[in-house]
């Protein structure tokens, strides 16, 4: 009789020894699972914000360039003293650089980030005002009043556009300077008795 309830025992034990080390091992298993399926969502985030970042990108580079382009061509075109056939090709560069900057725009705007978007929105505004000005809806050139104050708003987005550029570099963690533009030192010189300094 204590035989056959130390075989019992006996079996229950082991049968027991056997059920805990497979719920370890599933558990262990389980865990594992867990653990290749964390680091497979995180190579996923990884990698979507790679491409994320890659489209920005290349969408500020091209909004960037797109929005340089528009100033300069308004530049141009407020700066022809050639006559009548350098004013009209300026006016058609102009005119190119402002279709291509707005489909460039419109596409950008479903891509960049909030950061970049509501200063790039309040250049691009002032610069269609500049356009505005210079292209009047009468179809006759601008007034002296127009070319000065296209003149006037034009010079006020030299900074705007260095700040836009600061800005879409922070946006892509590629910079931490402030966007605005840093004052160049100013160099004393010194001779004889007085001195004279010059800054640019």
């Amino acid at each position: 009789m204590i035989a056959l309830v130390v075989a019992v025992v006996g079996a229950l034990g082991a049968l027991l020894t056997a059920l805990l080390a497979h719920r370890a091992a599933a558990r262990s298993k389980q865990a594992e699972l867990e653990l290749a399926e964390a680091q497979r969502r995180a190579e996923l985030e990884r990698g979507s914000a790679r491409e994320s970042l890659e489209v920005r990108r290349a969408w500020n580079a091209l909004l960037n360039q797109s929005v340089r382009r528009y100033h300069d061509a308004l530049s141009g075109c407020l700066t022809a003293r050639g006559g009548a056939a350098e004013a009209a090709a300026r006016r058609q560069e102009l005119d190119d650089a402002r279709r291509s900057h707005r489909d460039t725009y419109a596409a950008a705007q479903m891509v960049i980030s909030d950061a970049v978007l509501v200063p790039a929105a309040e250049l691009i505004g002032r610069l269609n005002r500049v356009y505005s000005l210079l292209t009047p809806a009468d179809g006759e050139p601008p007034s002296g009043e127009q070319r000065s104050a296209a003149e006037t708003e034009l010079a006020g987005c030299s900074d705007e556009l260095y700040a836009l550029r600061q800005l879409m570099r922070a946006d892509l963690g590629i910079t931490a300077l402030p966007p605005h533009r840093p004052q160049r030192p100013r160099t004393r010189f010194s001779t004889g008795g007085g001195g004279s300094s010059a800054g640019q």
